[in-house]
């Protein structure tokens, strides 16, 4: 809107036009203008306020995803002082042990800074693991023992791993709601809920796999391996092989596993020095072993039908019928095979 306004009232006059009429007009139109522009900024803002709010969440999302985990961390760990009940003696053997290791240096039954933890005597004489035992002689090191003190720090790890698992899932699939939706699944799974309020050789085996598969997904993405690449796969390798029993046999089984990623010469090298690094680390297994020969594999033998004594052909049959693979309507040559090893008194 223009207004071309007269310097005075002869020309007003001359052009048949009434002065106080257009004072009428450019004082309506300013009034308009003004309330238009008093009202902008009031109806900007209230368009931004979904804006805003966003801007807000965006600014300090940080503060509330770390406010939302402790929240979640908490609910994990609610009533660990009371449930499960009492402490089991196999909780007592580890939380012992990491006392004494964080205050004397040694083990249960002496020897400094030992590979392997001895349980018990006599005919219940066990050989713990020692990741978890040193990892929990930090916490002791720094505080009062206690049983809640040591459920805790054994939740603790596996809520980490969790969470660990949904930065990896985010990671794979290149959308954090997958990750959170993968977090969250982890942590109400029930199995691995129960065993994180147990002081148990566990506790910690979920983040040393987790953590596995972190180093497996950044390597693969490389064509070639640094140092630091090789050394990550060792170490989360070594980690699966002293942490639990069973990582005896499944340390060297992913690190064999890793041949699958030597798409080309350059990584079958990479590949090679992460197997010879992890060799190495088993020396001291191997030495153990030559030093105390039924110390690693005394439990595996007590609760398996694999025997020393026992021929390979007994421990063959057994294993088959024990898979059901013996079943007629899936396959009749492993029926036929186990009726004569039957009939033969195998």
């Amino acid at each position: 809107m223009s207004l071309a306004l007269p310097n005075d009232r002869a020309s007003d006059s001359a052009d048949g036009v009434d002065y106080d009429l257009k004072s009428k007009i450019l004082s309506r139109w300013l009034c308009l203008n003004w309330m238009n522009l008093l009202d902008e900024p009031e109806q900007r803002d209230r368009r931004s306020v979904p804006a805003r709010g966003t801007n807000l969440l965006h600014k300090y999302r940080m503060v509330i995803l770390l406010l939302a985990v402790v929240l979640l961390f908490l609910l994990y760990i609610d009533g660990l002082s009371t449930n499960p009940p009492g402490f089991y003696v196999d909780e007592s053997g580890i939380a012992y042990n990491a006392y004494l290791i964080s205050h004397t240096g040694a083990g249960e039954f002496g020897g400094r800074f030992p590979l392997f933890f001895q349980f018990y005597t006599g005919g219940w004489t066990q050989w713990a693991n020692p990741t978890q035992i040193y990892l929990l002689a930090i916490p002791f090191l720094i505080f009062k023992p206690s049983i809640w003190l040591a459920r805790v720090y054994s939740a603790s790890w596996m809520f980490a791993a969790c969470l660990v698992l949904g930065f990896l899932a985010s990671k794979i699939s290149g959308r954090r709601r997958i990750g959170v939706i993968v977090a969250l699944l982890a942590l109400l799974t029930p199995w691995l809920f129960e065993v994180s309020r147990l002081v148990f050789e566990t506790f910690f085996y979920p983040m040393a796999l987790v953590l596995f598969l972190v180093a497996v997904y950044y390597a693969q993405r490389k064509q070639s391996w640094s140092r630091m690449t090789i050394g990550t796969l060792v170490a989360t390798l070594m980690l699966l092989t002293y942490t639990y029993t069973i990582g005896r046999l499944l340390g060297p089984l992913l690190a064999f596993g890793l041949v699958l990623f030597a798409t080309s010469r350059e990584r079958l090298i990479c590949v090679a020095k992460t197997w010879l690094l992890f060799g190495i680390t088993l020396l001291p297994i191997l030495a153990f072993k030559l030093s105390h020969p039924e110390a690693l594999t005394q439990r595996f033998y007590l609760i398996s039908y694999i025997k020393p004594e026992s021929p390979w052909r007994e421990i063959v049959p057994k294993f088959i019928r024990i898979r059901g693979i013996t079943c007629p309507d899936r396959s009749g040559v492993f029926w036929r095979a186990s009726s004569s090893w039957q009939s033969s008194g195998w």
